[in-house]
């Protein structure tokens, strides 16, 4: 029996407590919310649809994170209750490796370190993919290759590699800096979507600012590439489960604080309430922020063909996502992928308010930088649990 306990039940680990309610709270929401409220929505709305075929006239992409994010909130709660029961960093490999087996546990510490190490790497990239997409909206044109997006990205990794290297006090002040500013800023983020909505001349006008095209051609565009016969063999179902691959990529992250147990103030009270808050936070994020650019850019501009009608929106995705990037280039120079942040800025700029555009190109570059040190956490104490 003390053999079973000084295995399973480790009373001491070195670790310190200090991860309050919010520090964990951040720690998700900065983990999760990042490519996917941003890019997803409009990367997995690629598969062309009608907008008779959408339910309620909403895209896929929203149904998919209303969806998936009532799974989340059940899963992330259930995580989070058999997490307090055993609250040790480690999170799911403690969990698997006391319930299930040890060898299921090692595998799946494993592959959420693969998950995460991928995830560092993405993410480091996409922070300068996002500084090249953002500030060129902005209008200082900024190209980079794929060498140099790369080479951008092992920079990112350096950096945050060293800060990780400091203890979990000083990554906690960093999640802080790098989630209220960004969170200030959102609330733009919504407005300009809810302005754009309400007045498609600003969206319309702010497209071609930053594109130097009108919507209607962007949607020409998209017909000639085929947007058109593409929608013949699609449904909205098949649209949906394709959406759902995107949704729940967005919402990974969404229980992770569980690995970090061992430093949670009352872990075995406050685990399971902190994954439910954090994880009912970033959906509403996710629904609001799909609902809300979706409608911008499909009022942006609409137009009825023999399959139905399609709109700015499905073009937009169609072609920053399915149709061929050289041809696409071609037909529009000044081409700038489909991001909904990077509509909201669009949407600044048919405003008038290139200042908007600026602190709206910040936020969406911070959005994704935070999510690096909640990967540097839950991987280094997946490796620490199973040195034990």
């Amino acid at each position: 029996m003390s053999e079973a306990r000084g295995l399973f039940v480790r009373d001491a680990t070195g670790l310190v407590r200090e991860i309050g309610f919010t520090l964990g709270a951040l720690i998700i929401i900065c983990h999760t919310v990042g490519l996917g409220w941003q890019k997803r929505a409009f990367q997995f709305s690629a598969m062309p649809l009608p907008t008779e075929k959408m339910w309620l006239g909403l895209p896929p992409i929203f149904w998919a994170f209303l969806l998936g994010g009532l799974m989340i909130l059940v899963i992330g709660f259930v995580a989070g209750l058999v997490t307090a029961t055993m609250p040790r960093s480690g999170g799911g490999y403690v969990c698997i490796s006391r319930i299930i087996h040890p060898f299921l546990g090692y595998i799946g510490g494993w592959l959420i370190f693969l998950a995460e190490g991928f995830s560092y790497g993405l993410i480091g990239t996409a922070v300068f993919e996002a500084i090249m997409l953002f500030y060129g909206i902005a209008g200082v044109p900024i190209t980079m290759n794929a060498d140099q997006l790369a080479i951008g990205g092992i920079i990112v990794v350096l950096i945050f590699g060293i800060l990780g290297l400091l203890g979990v006090r000083l990554y906690g002040y960093i999640l802080h800096v790098m989630f209220w500013i960004p969170a200030a800023i959102t609330v733009l983020f919504f407005a300009m979507w809810i302005a754009g909505a309400l007045n498609p001349s600003i969206v319309a006008r702010g497209v071609e600012i930053s594109m130097g095209v009108t919507p209607e051609r962007v949607v020409e565009v998209a017909v000639e590439l085929g947007m058109l016969k593409a929608a013949e063999e699609t449904a909205f179902l098949p649209a949906l489960s394709y959406a759902m691959l995107g949704a729940f990529w967005a919402y990974i992250g969404f229980y992770h604080v569980t690995y970090l147990a061992g430093e949670v103030k009352e872990a075995n009270v406050k685990i399971p309430w902190i994954v439910l808050v954090a994880s009912l936070i970033i959906v509403i994020i996710y629904i609001a922020a799909s609902s809300l650019s979706a409608i911008a850019a499909m009022n942006a501009y609409r137009e009825k063909f023999d399959i139905g009608e399609f709109t700015f929106f499905q073009a937009y995705s169609y072609l920053s996502y399915a149709a061929d990037p050289e041809k696409v280039r071609a037909a529009i120079p000044e081409f700038k992928s489909a991001w909904s942040t990077g509509l909201a800025s669009m949407i600044a700029r048919g405003m008038g308010l290139d200042w908007v555009a600026w602190l709206i190109a910040l936020a969406g570059v911070l959005w994704l930088a935070n999510d690096i040190p909640p990967f540097l956490l839950v991987c280094s104490r997946v490796f620490f649990a199973m040195a034990f």
